[in-house]
Parts: structure tokens; C-alpha cells; sequence
């Protein structure tokens, strides 16, 4: 049975620099928040669901759980010191009860195409409270310099027990912090920590609360220790060949180079978290697999192998087998070293390893 279609009644949206429904106040000591309440639009889905949707608003939640279209709003802290949230007023107004759709299961091959499948997670369904539970704020850690905590604003909330909808018509919150920082003049930056200031709520104070700290390599990385570095970009997952042409093409005489000064290194395939520490990721030593190259040369038809990920791929986790898209980048950099100190041998695969 179909459900009919709830009337959501188009309301003036207030927005922020970013068009988030908020009028934001701001300081050093913290940020004062206060809602209006967007336009909120509906289509059904697969069999028979309702998806609501609001302008700028995005659907988090794992797949099955009911579908809240949510405001997550990054906001710059103190590099130091804690927080407090306070919600002075919080009004919800019912609109109707509806089968509310699920957060959808992705489907497809690792290039596409893709689709959407609606499948309700009965256990979530047969709750009787409500989805989200709260408005609420957390702290997500340090992204390069800034530290940034995100507030998570719902357009609506859902009870899939009674299927009763209600709206977030008022809100007024407040986030206050307990080691204030107040406008000390320029603050120098690099080009990310400007990009992440401009993005947040609060990006007329974000500048202050740069971390005056440089991220830094590991003391005991492997960067120094090669003779020469070469990077190419990895598109595609696939395996790659290492060979006499490819040598020569890196400006090499493969008749003098001994194979088992060969290394390949990258630094993993997916996105790094945003939860960045200072340090950046040391490089990873990828083995290699050997054909020909026991006698120490570079002949005719030897060459080293290895696989290569592309920076999207299938990944496998609790739920199934999963695609992951890379959000930022479509190439992965794998780097080969030639020579240099290394205190352990090439690593390398045996044809045990690959059978």
C-alpha cells in the first residue's frame, strides 16, 4: 500500500556563508546558534517509502536505518581546552505520519553503474523512540592544524514504531569554550588550514585557533635513506610491471643497476582520516615478485610485478562487500627507490606467497 504524500509547507530559508539554515554569533569564547527552519521537499522510493529531503541537508546512518535529512556543521575550536553545549530552546512540530525510507545499501560493479536499494533493518524499524535521538555536538579532531568538531542539526525526526514525522521548526544553542582565545592579529597559515577556517560556521574566529605546530615527517622515516625517488600515478587497480624499458625511461642504464636495489613504496589507498595527527603517514614498503632477476641483472624479459590500487576500489567489511570512492582525488602515487641505505633487503614475494 502506497502512503500518500505528506504537504510540507515552504518556509523562507535563513542561510549562512555556507547556506546552512542558521544565523550564527561568534567569539573567541564560542558560538551561538540559532535555527530557522528550511523547506522541506518529499518523492517516494522503492517500495512505496517516503524520502523528505531539505535544501543543503544530507543522510547519514548506516544502511537501513531510517533516512533523517541532517545539517552537519563543522566548527573551528581552541587547539586546546574543552567545551560545553547548551540548547536554550528546542520546538518539533508534527507533520503527519509516513513509512519513512531507509538509508540506502549502494549497489553495483566496482565501475558502475550503480544503484540505490531501499531494505528497512526491521530491528531499527520495530524501535519505538525517536530517529536521531538528539541534536548534538562532538568533537572530531584535528584536520592539519585546526581543531574541528561538528554540529549535527536534524530537519526532522522519525519514530518507525508509530510512523509519526516531526519538524524542527526553533532551536537556539550554544557552544561555549573553556579556553578562549581572543583576535591576536595575523596568525600565518598555509592553503589548507585557510581552506578549513573558510568552511566552518565560525570562520571569522577559525584563523585564531590555528595550531601553531608544523606537521612534520617521522624522524625515522624512509625518505632520506633512498639513492633517488621516482612517483607515477595509479588510476586503476592492477598490476604493474617494473621492467628493462621502464628503467630506462626513469633516465637509468639498466645494465647497471642491480634489481635488488628496487623498492616500491605508497602510503595506502583510501582517503587518510580526518582526524589528522601532526605527523604525516610514513611511507609503506610494497613487495615485489621477481621474475628472472636471480642473477643480480636486468636482462631481456626479466621484471619486477606488483599491484597497484587505484584510489576507489571494492573493500570488504561487516555488512558485505562494499565499493569505496575516494572523494578528493582519481589517482594513487606509488614511489620507487633506487639504491640508497636501507637497513633490511628489498621486500619481496615468493611464488608461494601468489599461488
Amino acid at each position: 500500500m502506497r502512503v500518500a504524500k505528506i504537504w510540507l509547507p515552504m518556509i523562507l530559508l535563513a542561510v549562512c556563508a555556507l547556506a546552512y539554515p542558521v544565523e550564527v554569533v561568534e567569539s573567541g569564547g564560542g558560538v551561538s546558534i540559532v535555527w530557522t527552519a528550511p523547506a522541506l521537499d518529499s518523492s517516494f522510493v522503492g517500495d512505496g517509502f517516503l524520502l523528505i529531503d531539505a535544501e543543503g541537508a544530507e543522510i547519514f546512518g548506516e544502511a537501513g536505518s531510517p533516512a533523517v535529512p541532517t545539517y552537519r556543521m563543522p566548527v573551528a575550536l581552541p587547539p586546546d581546552g574543552g567545551w560545553s553545549f547548551t540548547i536554550a530552546e528546542e520546538v518539533w512540530e508534527p507533520i503527519g505520519r509516513t513509512h519513512l525510507a531507509p538509508v540506502p545499501t549502494w549497489r553495483g560493479f566496482p565501475d558502475g553503474p550503480f544503484f540505490a536499494e531501499h531494505i528497512t533493518d526491521e530491528a531499527e524499524y520495530a524501535k519505538n523512540r525517536w530517529f536521531p535521538l538528539e541534536v548534538a555536538f562532538a568533537e572530531t579532531g584535528f584536520m592539519r592544524n585546526i581543531r574541528l568538531g561538528h554540529l549535527e542539526i536534524p530537519a526532522i525526526r522519525f519514530n518507525p514504531a508509530t510512523g509519526e514525522v516531526e519538524r524542527l521548526v526553533a532551536l537556539a544553542c550554544e557552544l561555549a569554550f573553556d579556553a578562549p582565545r581572543e583576535r591576536e592579529g595575523a596568525i600565518s597559515t598555509g592553503e589548507i588550514e585557510r581552506a578549513v577556517s573558510a568552511m566552518v560556521i565560525n570562520s571569522q574566529t577559525a584563523p585564531n585557533f590555528v595550531r601553531e605546530r608544523p606537521r612534520m615527517r617521522p624522524a625515522t622515516g624512509v625518505l632520506p635513506r633512498a639513492g633517488s625517488w621516482f612517483t607515477f600515478p595509479v588510476s586503476s587497480s592492477g598490476l604493474v610491471k617494473i621492467d628493462r624499458s621502464y628503467i630506462s625511461s626513469l633516465g637509468y642504464n639498466p645494465s647497471n643497476v642491480n634489481p635488488a636495489d628496487i623498492r616500491v613504496f605508497d602510503v595506502g589507498w583510501m582517503e587518510l582520516p580526518v582526524d589528522m595527527e601532526p605527523e604525516l603517514p610514513d611511507l609503506q614498503e610494497v613487495p615485489l615478485y621477481s621474475v628472472g632477476l636471480g642473477d643480480g641483472s636486468f636482462d631481456e624479459g626479466d621484471a619486477l610485478y606488483f599491484y597497484a590500487r587505484g584510489p576507489s576500489g571494492v573493500i570488504l567489511t561487516e555488512r558485505g562487500i562494499t565499493h569505496h570512492f575516494h572523494r578528493f582525488t582519481t589517482q594513487n602515487h606509488y614511489w620507487i627507490a633506487i639504491g640508497g641505505d636501507f637497513p633490511e633487503p628489498a621486500k619481496r614475494l615468493s611464488p608461494e606467497a601468489i599461488s
